[in-house]
């Protein structure tokens, strides 16, 4: 899959748990698959099979 323009070897897991493998927060992130930009509620239940091109930003405050 593709993660932020760098490929990496990850098949068959949720995205919850990408998120956690990458050491993000999923409250403070918005991931999009595949050209859509998926709804936190759906991190639990979406499978990745390891094609997907992923893009994931995150929130960091300041000021």
């Amino acid at each position: 899959m593709i993660i932020n323009g760098k490929e990496k070897v990850y098949s068959n897991i949720l995205l919850k748990d990408l998120i956690n493998e990458l050491n993000l927060v999923a409250d403070q992130v918005v991931v999009e698959v595949d050209e859509k930009i998926i709804p936190k509620e759906s991190f639990e239940e979406l499978m990745l099979d390891g094609r997907e091109k992923i893009e994931i930003v995150g929130f960091i405050g300041g000021g």
